[in-house]
């Protein structure tokens, strides 16, 4: 059973989103589509667009229609939970890039707020939203890119492998916060995705059904990738244990995080269960045997870009705008998406890869750039920075000072 939304473009933009429908729209008749090339000269990545909001549209509005025509854009998901918005978005950027990479965050697998979709669970969502992104000429399947690669100009391969994935709580393999803190929410009361997303039964988010499945998709697709030749073979043998021809250039992405390593520990953040409904093991394992180049990521909504074990891990998000106002450092990589915030400046996402020059020179990251200096140290679960402790209780009769467990051992 497909969603009812199939085929049809459903006209609900509010008045503030007409202006950026006319500039996709005028875009495509004035340039015409673009060609699904099977080269790029650069790729681009970013995450967690949300477009829902005026203010991101309108970044997405001011990409140069005409500077990313012979590039490629990885899109890691979260752009809206409203399909219309989806394809607005994503057609939009489909007109200013040669090439669209696409795979859904939790958002758009919502389906408690958007009944007009037509979709009775989340599955059917993805399936709708596959359908959509065929439909606007986005990819949503490992493809193979011939490229020139260095100056001397060789052919190289250049794989994109967008990883469908889901969280699962048992991705936080570190230590919880010290029970002597209280107040402290659990993750399903806290996390939108177990109230507004629907799974058929015998799927649960709570015990890691729902990420199991998402990522055995992964397996299944392989027959649907637009491949030819002996390209399915070699993509298998990617997915299976990363053997790659010489000098292949692979490039994956998913919404969701594959290493605990790439976000915060617990006492770092405002809800230390955040940690239980961000990442995967399961999506861990298949990057790890996929052994990608640079794998691009989203969700936290935390700008990175650290090494771990042979691969770079790049998130790029675009974030909120009053994320942006308030904690611009910790989203930012290098200097994006400041310049989402000032209209007269030129706007571009995050380079990941260059025929001319390669892979771009490390990003100054917030967290990133803190694991650089500190290390990881996980079971440290008592003192708690002032954001944090401001927000949960401690019994100082029972406890002792609440002062004397505050602060950031030394760290800044």
């Amino acid at each position: 059973q497909m969603c009812a939304f199939f085929g049809r473009i459903t006209v609900r933009c509010t008045a503030r989103r007409l202006s950026t429908l006319a500039i996709g729209d005028m875009a495509d008749q004035l340039l015409g589509p673009s060609s699904g090339a099977q080269t790029v000269e650069r790729l681009w990545a970013m995450s967690d667009v949300h477009t829902d909001t005026k203010e991101n549209l309108d970044f997405i509005s001011r990409l140069d229609p005409l500077a990313f025509r012979s590039d490629g854009l990885i899109v890691a998901g979260d752009v809206s939970d409203d399909m219309s918005i989806v394809r607005l978005t994503l057609r939009s950027l489909r007109s200013k890039f040669a090439r669209v990479f696409f795979v859904p965050g939790n958002h758009e697998l919502w389906v408690g707020r958007r009944r007009s979709d037509g979709c009775a669970d989340s599955l059917q969502k993805l399936a709708a939203l596959e359908q959509l992104c065929a439909e606007e000429g986005v990819d949503a399947h490992p493809s193979r890119l011939v490229v020139s690669s260095g100056r001397a100009g060789a052919q190289v391969n250049l794989w994109v492998i967008p990883l469908l994935s889901w969280h699962s709580p048992d991705f936080d393999t570190e230590a919880e916060i010290d029970a002597r803190w209280t107040g402290i929410p659990a993750a399903d009361q806290v996390c939108g995705d177990y109230f507004q997303c629907k799974w058929p039964p015998p799927l649960k988010q709570q015990d890691g059904s729902v990420s199991g499945r998402l990522d055995s998709m992964n397996d299944e697709r392989l027959s649907e990738a637009p491949l030819a030749g002996d390209d399915r073979e070699k993509l298998a043998a990617l997915f299976e244990s990363g053997t790659r021809d010489p000098g292949d250039i692979v490039v994956s992405f998913s919404h969701f995080l594959p290493r605990i390593e790439l976000t915060p520990e617990k006492r770092y953040l405002y809800f230390p269960c955040l940690n239980k409904f961000v990442g995967s093991l399961a999506l861990g394992a298949r990057v790890s045997r996929l052994h990608p180049d640079i794998h691009v990521f989203g969700h936290t909504h935390f700008g990175w870009d650290q090494e771990l074990d042979g691969v770079r891990y790049l998130s790029p998000p675009v974030g909120y705008p009053r994320e942006r106002s308030v904690r611009m450092s910790t989203i930012a990589v290098g200097g994006f998406p400041e310049a989402a915030e000032h209209e007269e400046q030129a706007t571009e996402p995050v380079l990941v890869w260059s025929a001319s020059s390669g892979f771009p020179g490390k990003y100054p990251a917030g967290w990133s750039g803190f694991y650089q200096q500190y290390p990881r140290e996980p079971d440290q679960a008592l003192v708690l920075p002032d954001y944090v402790a401001d927000r949960y209780h401690w019994d100082e009769k029972r406890h002792g000072p609440k002062g004397a467990v505050t602060g950031w051992n030394g760290k800044i």
